[in-house]
Formats: C-alpha cells, sequence, structure tokens
C-alpha cells in the first residue's frame, strides 16, 4: 500500500511544521503538495517551475521520485509504479492561462498508467459536490475528460474552509486501475490551514510499501540465549562444493536467530514524532481541533463571531508554541554540537543529508556505476606462477578463533543481518567447521603439478608424477596405465587386479592425508 496525503498549505511555515508530524502519525509515503513554504533537500522533493506545487517523498523509507518533470502549476514523478501530478492553479490567473496548465497537464499524463492527479485547482462544479458549475470547472471536465482517468472526491465534504466559506477545490483524479481499491477521504486532523488533508490509500500497486515496513533489518542482541543458540547449530560441516556450504551454514545459524533472538523490524519507529514535537503543542493542536469545530458548527448562531475569535487566538497559541520548541530545539542542538561535535547534533544533521530513497532506476544507476567506474583500457591479465596457488597456507583452528575473538559486537551486521555476537559464539564452539569450510575449495589444484591443473582421480590415477611410484609398482615398471587399459589389467590376472587394487589404495590414502593437511586437522 502506498498512502498519500494532499494538502494546500498556504505558505504557512506552521503548516509545513505540523505536516511533518502528521506524516509521521499517519504513516504517509507521499505528500501531494500545494502553496509549500519551504522545500526540503532534493533527494525526496519535487517542485513545480513556479515553487507552487511539490512532491514529497516522507516515509519511513522514503520512495525514489523518478522520472521527474516540472512545469508551471504541477509537477510530476514516478513513485514505484504509479505516477504521481501535484497541481496548484492560482484564482488570481486568467481563464486562458487556465486552459493552458490544464492542457498542458493532460498532455503530459496522457497515455501514462496508473496515475494519480491531485492538487489545488480552484475550480467549481456540481460533480464534485459544488452548487454550481464555473468556466473553471467546465474547462478541467472537458479536457479532463480525454484522459483514462476518474474523480476520487466522494460525498459534499468541504476541502477547504475559512471565514464561514467552505467549497470542494482540492481534487483526487486517478486512472481506473488505482481508483478500484483506492480509499479516498478527507481527514479530521489539524493543518493549522484553511484547507483539509485529503488522504488517498492506494493498494496492489502499491504493495511494496506494506511488505517494506514488515522486513527486520536484524535481531537484538540483549534476547540472545547461547544455552538455546547453541544447540541448534551443531554439526555445521562441509556440504557440496565452498558456496553452497557456506550457504547451508548461514542459513542454519539464521534459522537459529529467528528461533531464539527477537527480530528488529524495519519501520518500527514509523510513529516517532518530529524532534521539536512535546505534549505542549500536541495539547495546542488538540484545543485548535475542537475551536475549529465548535466554529465551524456554530455558524448560523449569534454566537459564531465569539467561537471564530476564541478559534482564531488558539491558532496562534498553537503557532507560538511551535515556533518556541523549535527555537529551543536548535539551541539545544548548537550546545551538543560545542560539547560533542560528532554527537546527536551530528547525527542528525546526517541523518537527514543520507536520508534519501536508494536509485533504482536502471538508466541512472547505470550513470551512477559509469561516473563511479569509468571504463578503462583493457589491460594484460598478470601471470600468475605455476605454483601460486600453494603461496596461500591453509587456515587452521587458532586463525578462525584469533578472528572470532576480534569481532565487536557493537558493529552493524553483515547483508545477512547475523549479529557479530552470534557468529563469535557459533565459531569459539566449533572452529573445525570454519576451518573446513575456509579451506575447502570447489575443484582443488594438484599441489604437486601447480596452477590450473585439477586433481581429480583420472589425475592422480594415471598422470600426476607424484605417484608413478605407485603406478610403476602396479604395471612392473612399464607405467603404461590408462583409461583405456584399466579394466583390461584388472581382469586379466588375479595379480593385476591385486597391484591395481593396491595401486588405487595406496593413492587414495595419501589424498586424504593431504585433505586432512589443507583442513587444519593434522
Amino acid at each position: 500500500m502506498v498512502k498519500f496525503l494532499q494538502l494546500n498549505l498556504n505558505h504557512c511555515r506552521a503548516a509545513q511544521d505540523l505536516l511533518a508530524q502528521t506524516t509521521r502519525e499517519t504513516r504517509i509515503d507521499v505528500a501531494i503538495i500545494s502553496e509549500p513554504y519551504t522545500p526540503k533537500h532534493i533527494g525526496v522533493w519535487h517542485e513545480s517551475l513556479d515553487a507552487g506545487a511539490a512532491l514529497w517523498s516522507c516515509g519511513q523509507a522514503p520512495y525514489q521520485l523518478t522520472q521527474r518533470m516540472a512545469r508551471k502549476g504541477f509537477a510530476r514523478a514516478k513513485c514505484g509504479r504509479i505516477y504521481v501530478y501535484s497541481c496548484y492553479i492560482p484564482p488570481s490567473i486568467p481563464l486562458a492561462e487556465y486552459t493552458a496548465i490544464i492542457e498542458d497537464i493532460a498532455q503530459d499524463a496522457h497515455g501514462k498508467s496508473p496515475v494519480i492527479i491531485a492538487g489545488d485547482f480552484n475550480a467549481w462544479a456540481t460533480e464534485w459536490g459544488s452548487s454550481r458549475t464555473t468556466p473553471r470547472g467546465t474547462i478541467l471536465l472537458d479536457i479532463f475528460a480525454s484522459l483514462n482517468v476518474c474523480l476520487l472526491n466522494i460525498g459534499t465534504r468541504s476541502t477547504y474552509s475559512k471565514a464561514g466559506r467552505e467549497s470542494i477545490i482540492d481534487l483526487t483524479f486517478a486512472s481506473p486501475d488505482v481508483a478500484r481499491d483506492a480509499k479516498w477521504h478527507v481527514s479530521d486532523v489539524y493543518t493549522h490551514s484553511d484547507h483539509f488533508a485529503v488522504i488517498t490509500d492506494t493498494y496492489q500497486l502499491g504493495s511494496r510499501g506494506a511488505s517494506r515496513r514488515l522486513q527486520h533489518t536484524g535481531y537484538k542482541m540483549n534476547t540472545m540465549d547461547l544455552e538455546r543458540l547453541l544447540p541448534m547449530v551443531e554439526g555445521l560441516g562441509i556440504r557440496g562444493d565452498a558456496n553452497s556450504s557456506a550457504d547451508a551454514i548461514a542459513e542454519t545459524i539464521t534459522n537459529a536467530c529467528d528461533a531464539i533472538l527477537t527480530k528488529v523490524r524495519k519501520g518500527g519507529n514509523a510513529h516517532r514524532p518530529v524532534a521539536w514535537w512535546n505534549e505542549d503543542i500536541a495539547k495546542a493542536r488538540k484545543e485548535c481541533l475542537a475551536a475549529r469545530r465548535k466554529s465551524q458548527r456554530s455558524r448560523p448562531s449569534p454566537n459564531f463571531e465569539h467561537h471564530l475569535q476564541n478559534f482564531r487566538a488558539k491558532r496562534k497559541l498553537l503557532k507560538e508554541a511551535i515556533r518556541r520548541s523549535k527555537s529551543r530545539y536548535f539551541q539545544k542542538l548548537c550546545d551538543a554540537a560545542d560539547a560533542e561535535p560528532f554527537g546527536l547534533a551530528y547525527k542528525l544533521v546526517m541523518g537527514r543529508l543520507c536520508r534519501q530513497p536508494m536509485p533504482t532506476n536502471p538508466e541512472q544507476l547505470k550513470q551512477i556505476v559509469l561516473t563511479l567506474f569509468p571504463r578503462q583500457t583493457p589491460g594484460i591479465a598478470p601471470q600468475l606462477p605455476a605454483n601460486g596457488i600453494n603461496d596461500c597456507a591453509p587456515t587452521d583452528a587458532n586463525e578462525v578463533l584469533s578472528i572470532a575473538a576480534k569481532l565487536k559486537a557493537d558493529k552493524s551486521p553483515g547483508p545477512d543481518g547475523i549479529p557479530n555476537g552470534v557468529i563469535k559464539a557459533v565459531i569459539t564452539a566449533q572452529p573445525r567447521s570454519f576451518v573446513e569450510l575456509f579451506n575447502h575449495e570447489d575443484d582443488p589444484f594438484c599441489e604437486h603439478c601447480g596452477y590450473g591443473v585439477i586433481e581429480d582421480a583420472e589425475h592422480a590415477l594415471f598422470y600426476c608424477p607424484l605417484y608413478s611410484r605407485e603406478r610403476d609398482k602396479a604395471t612392473a615398471g612399464r607405467n603404461d596405465l590408462s583409461p583405456e587399459n584399466l579394466v583390461t589389467r584388472m581382469v586379466a590376472t588375479e595379480n593385476g587386479w591385486t597391484a591395481v587394487a593396491n595401486m588405487a589404495s595406496a593413492i587414495m590414502k595419501e589424498l586424504r592425508r593431504q585433505e586432512r593437511i589443507r583442513r587444519g586437522i593434522d
């Protein structure tokens, strides 16, 4: 599920501050903003040429905004699989200019699907609950009729309210594949704007967003129980080639961690408030919401003016509470930076700078890779010595235990998410399993013949000079044994059978001895 919040901020600083908290409380993935106060950093923010409309990827794990395009009156980007348009057309522009912007939106959106087109269009039409249809509403309906989109607005709930005047000017259009399973509603959350927040939940197409929050990023080490963990990882050893063996060991340890340790969920702190949020601001926001509702309900009564003034006073108190809290928090960060340069202030700033979605667009990724790793003129590969394979001494148990002792439990785990403390405990308990793994080779080369000669049964029995004495003994000095005449020699006479069998036994005994040396057993 991808969750969108649509709101006109009226260029209000307090409204944008509250939006940051609201998106966290309601787990919004992308905010579709009209009249923003100030832009965020480019990684998660995209706005129109006139800065009147913007898209903000604000989720716990932000979506990447790809295929961006900005024009006057709207900004477009692709969020996951959905093309999203954020629109704002001021009420002051001439009708001809309004028409040109709507036509520009329709032309760009033509053929794109799935798509969401949302924003403050400042247009009225009975089709979305207005009391009348204005020329702007007619133009919007006529031009958007050429697109394969439908209106998500339902009911007659106003999206704008100011000084007793209400209207529906914040609209949401979507292609049928989005609209089919979307849930659209006007939220009651207080926004500090004369517009209400509109929330749209999209399903199926955005299922990645929901599953993303369920993925775990590791384990809590304080829940580890070695008495339960170690018996679950007994019997680690070589199964097949080196890669298969490593995968099997990692899977066994991961299964043990899943059963014993508590998982750390990505997005588990999605409800964490913004840094400057406190109980006083939460209380002031609640009082503002109550005062606004009372003012709206009392509109026809003589007490309307009294309730309206009370609402305005509460708004002012909320705005001042936000300003004071942000000022105090900023001073706190400054003091912390003076006392500890790489402490909370540094982490907060770096977290904001680095909190950008991971690029997923193939063309963008290709450009990044080519920039970081420019193509070089092909060179000549260095020639390895014939005995190069023997330059690396086999790993032994002492070396493995020494490596395990240096693992720090507080360091981040690798891609598998297995904590260093678990790896350290398993290696300490079963060092020989890891010695065998590190010394295991998929295609071991013959230690006598050197690099490039595979040590298999055929090479050992018939060709390797290391076993020429055994072959001479089996063939009475002729050393003419080959794969073609092996069976003939064995079945010709009883002595021939015994001689070949003794040769094979001696060679296999020597091979097993060398294997034990490689594994660090002998």
